[in-house]
């Protein structure tokens, strides 16, 4: 049997604690929406919070060992792409990806992935909580 650890930093735990609460709260701030953390910009709004494969919020590692905690969303209209989609290390069965950056700072938020439907997944430390200007 093979047992494995996973140890978090205290920025992580914190992402995790921030991604908590934002899932509880997404029913109570649909008009609410989620910026870019370095420069503040619109890139996703609370409404717009999906589940992929049951669940909104996932904890992925990637290729290089790194942890991203990602919350879903079917638009991110504040994000463009970059690079060629690949299934390459796909963390979705049947999803391809590319990089989703902030269309203010360029900052990559996460990623865009594309199969049956199309979908954001942003690195929840990425963003913060910002209104929406009527």
């Amino acid at each position: 049997m093979t047992v494995s650890i996973l140890l978090f930093d205290s920025r992580t735990l914190g992402a995790i604690d921030n991604a908590l609460s934002v899932d509880s709260k997404l029913e109570k701030s649909r008009s609410r929406q989620l910026c870019c953390a370095v420069c503040r910009f619109p890139i996703t709004q609370y409404a717009h919070a999906i589940k992929i494969e049951q669940k909104h919020i996932h904890l992925k590692c990637n290729p290089g060992g790194s942890l991203f905690l990602i919350g879903c969303y079917r638009n991110a209209s504040g994000c463009g792409h970059f690079g060629e989609f690949t299934y390459e290390y796909t963390w979705f069965n049947g999803y391809k990806w590319c990089n989703a950056l902030c269309s203010s700072c360029n900052t990559q938020l996460g990623w865009c992935f594309a199969g049956e439907q199309t979908f954001y997944g942003l690195i929840l430390e990425q963003l913060v909580d910002c209104k929406i200007d009527n």
